[in-house]
Formats: C-alpha cells, structure tokens, sequence
C-alpha cells in the first residue's frame, strides 16, 4: 500500500521500475532515495518472463550489456523504441521466429538459424572440438572468433555493412537483405579459409544486392504463379544397421 501511496504521490507511473523525481514537496527521505536512485537502477537486472513489459532498447535487460539502444549502428524510430522483448520473440520463446518467412533461399534460411542458436563452426567452436590450436581470426588476427565476429566485427567485413545501405534505412534494414549478407559473408569466409581463394569479390555490394533481386524474383514467381513455397515433408529418421561386411561412422552432422 505504503508504495503505491508514493507512485501517486510523486508521479512514479505504473512500470515495474518506477520513474523516480523529486515531485513537489518532497520529504527527506524521499530527496535521498532520488538523489541515489540511478544506484539501484544500474544494478538491477530483469527476469525476462513473457518480455511483455521490458523495452528491447531502452531497458537493461540482458547481462553485463549495455542498453541496446547505445549499442545500435543507426536511428530507431520511435515505435521500435518502445517495443517490448516480447515483439522480438515468438511465443515458443524462439528469437528470430521470422527467419523461416524470409524470401530468400532455404539454404539461407538454414544459414541464419545456425546463427540464431550460435551453431556456426567459427575457431571458437573448432578449437573446443580440439580442431584447432588457437580461436583467434585467420584473415584480422583478432582474439577470439566467435559467432558474431566473422559477420560483423572482423575487419574484412566492416566496410560491407557500412556501404551496403544508408544510415537512415539501417531500422528498416534487418530482412533479406541483412540475412543475405550474413550467409554471402560467411561463405566467402569459408573459401578464403578452405579454398584459397580471393574470399570477399571486388564489389560484394553489388554481389549481395544481386543476389537478394534474384530471391525476390524468384519468390514472386512462386506466388505469382498460384504455387505455394515448398514445406516440410514429415519424415520418420531412424539409425539403420550397415549391410554385411560394411562400417558405419556416425558423427555430428556440422562435422
């Protein structure tokens, strides 16, 4: 009772954290608790639960981070700001629950959920497998390649996000396109460490543009033509013995 007396009475709203001012007339302990309060706020964490009344940017939500709104690359637009972390996931509790609507090739969509669940084979994961020797990146020499950094941070692919798309489409920018790039910068991570070959081309912008025109091409096509997209055929696997005089290896299937 006593705290919903002080929300009315100093004007805290109704959040979970309430917003705490010095309203007028304020009591001494009351001029304590809101010259310290940025205290209590930088270390509270939160329990997620249904995200129904957490801001994806604006609230602190994941540990040891920042807000997410001082880590974003470009603008968000106000709508986007005060979305809730709910929006951002499917009612399973799946981040990324659109990655199998994308219009782009199923090989991409695959690509992109092994990113989601932190699958991709990077050095990190090779050098747990006892693959490798070091985790640190083969083609900027960084520490630790991890999911994320062949993608983003590695100094190879940098440019690439910068040039591809204006900073002010950067909130609009998060569907093909960036999952496109995601898969068409791996790949060239992957021929330059495995092939041999000259990895990034000369203009990957426009190989990646490209490469999205042709997707939305083709799923036009699909759609225009009165077909539906190929779906999910159930299939019953099991382990089968080997014929006679045969050996079966079993092993992980990103091997």
């Amino acid at each position: 009772m006593w705290a919903q007396v002080l929300r009315h009475k100093y004007g805290c709203g109704n959040d979970i954290l309430p917003w705490v001012c010095l309203g007028s007339n304020p009591s001494r302990l009351w001029r304590g608790i809101a010259k310290r309060w940025h205290h209590v706020i930088s270390g509270v964490r939160w329990q997620i639960g249904d995200g129904e009344r957490i801001k994806f940017w604006s609230d602190g939500w994941i540990s040891n981070c920042d807000k997410l709104y001082n880590l974003a690359y470009g603008p968000i637009s106000d709508s986007d700001l005060n979305a809730s972390v709910s929006s951002f996931v499917s009612p399973s509790g799946n981040v990324w629950s659109s990655i199998w609507k994308l219009p782009v090739p199923q090989r991409v969509r695959s690509f992109m959920w092994l990113c989601a669940h932190e699958k991709l084979l990077t050095n990190v994961e090779r050098c747990k497998r006892q693959i490798l020797d070091s985790a640190s990146c083969d083609r900027c020499g960084a520490m630790a390649e991890d999911a994320i950094h062949p993608l983003r941070d590695c100094g190879n692919v940098k440019d690439i996000w910068l040039r591809l798309v204006k900073p002010c489409y950067w909130a609009e920018f998060f569907h093909e396109v960036f999952s496109m790039a995601c898969w068409s910068i791996w790949r060239w991570r992957n021929e330059q460490l495995f092939q041999q070959s000259d990895g990034i081309p000369a203009d990957p912008i426009f190989n990646i543009l490209h490469r999205v025109r042709m997707a939305s091409v083709a799923y036009r096509h699909i759609l225009n033509s009165g077909k539906h997209p190929p779906s999910c055929i159930p299939f019953f696997v099991k382990w089968l013995p080997p014929e006679m005089e045969w050996v079966k290896v079993n092993v992980d299937g990103r091997v």
